[in-house]
């Protein structure tokens, strides 16, 4: 649906902006959001883990848009990888 839109976009422009990454310059895909109720977007899991994957990947600030006292056990274990985090 149109979370997976979002998502592409953001990926799509990061990607062209991928060659002025680096130390002092980062991607910054804005906040990641969880699946978790009450959250921004209505991402599914697999929605939500692919955004924080791409953040990951595209080295953007790890910032979470989410109430972390109700984050889903799903969110906690997704954001909380320690291989993926180290990939950022």
């Amino acid at each position: 649906g149109s979370s997976y839109r979002t998502l592409f976009h953001s990926a799509a422009i990061a990607s062209e902006m991928a060659s002025y990454a680096g130390p002092g310059a980062w991607n910054d895909l804005d906040m990641i959001i969880g699946s978790s109720q009450g959250a921004a977007l209505d991402l599914t899991p697999d929605q939500s883990r692919t955004m924080f994957s791409l953040a990951c990947i595209l080295s953007s600030p790890l910032m979470l848009g989410a109430n972390l006292l109700s984050l889903s056990q799903f969110d906690l274990e997704t954001f909380s990888n320690t291989e993926a985090i180290a990939i950022n």
